[in-house]
């Protein structure tokens, strides 16, 4: 499935909806959707399951096609967030430099190919980290492009400019040439905000406003000791 198709999907409500429906009665996970931060809280499309499957076998055509890509894409980005999800657990239990990252981009860069700001971001952080989770974003009032990620930093030596907001420290990173960054220090403690994050990520990586683009993983990922 090309990324077009899937994220017409995604922007399809309805279809989604009733796709969401479905996968949670077929596994009995009902409530389990609802506290996910991007779930549409609805009455929902089918009561029981004999109602969904009939729903479901009576659609045939282009309408069976999307309704089973629908869940695929459901079923996909569980498996990627549960991933996902497992990678940063590691990250908490074996290493304390663990930080929420964004970085932003001055005028300088911003009409640079998103590919050549995606290296520049990569080349940044690659000798500094063990492992690291980035996405592309863009500004809800400006569409100005920036990135996010959840880092496994190697030590503090990259981090400079130490503030104290709301009772963290926050950082800036010395070797970013981009434009503005900054960096908290996240743990367990901070366990809906990565979650959300995760959400959120999977959303980003798929949605149209960011050009379809993929998440940014580390391809050589050092291992993880511990603490």
């Amino acid at each position: 499935m090309d990324k077009i198709r899937r994220a017409n999907l995604l922007n399809n409500t309805d279809l989604m909806q009733k796709a969401k429906d479905y996968n949670a009665l077929h596994f009995n996970m009902i409530e389990g959707y609802k506290s996910e931060p991007n779930y549409i809280i609805r009455e929902f499309s089918f009561q029981d399951w004999d109602t969904a499957l009939k729903y479901y076998m009576n659609l045939s055509g282009s309408d069976r096609e999307d309704f089973d890509d629908a869940l695929r894409i459901l079923r996909s980005n569980g498996q990627k967030r549960w991933r996902l999800k497992k990678v940063v657990e590691e990250w908490f239990n074996n290493h304390e430099n663990v930080f929420f990252c964004t970085f932003t981009l001055d005028d300088n860069h911003i009409d640079h190919l998103l590919d050549t700001n995606r290296k520049l971001l990569t080349s940044s952080i690659n000798d500094f980290c063990n492992d690291y989770i980035c996405n592309v974003d863009y500004g809800s009032k400006t569409d100005r492009l920036h990135f996010h990620g959840l880092l496994c930093l190697k030590d503090y030596s990259v981090l400079t400019d130490q503030k104290i907001i709301d009772n963290k420290k926050w950082y800036t990173f010395k070797n970013w040439s981009g434009g503005f960054s900054s960096a908290v220090k996240v743990s367990h403690s901070d366990s809906l905000i990565i979650k959300n994050y995760i959400v959120k990520l999977m959303y980003h990586a798929t949605k149209e406003s960011t050009k379809y683009s993929n998440i940014i993983r580390m391809r050589k990922r050092l291992p993880i000791y511990k603490k």
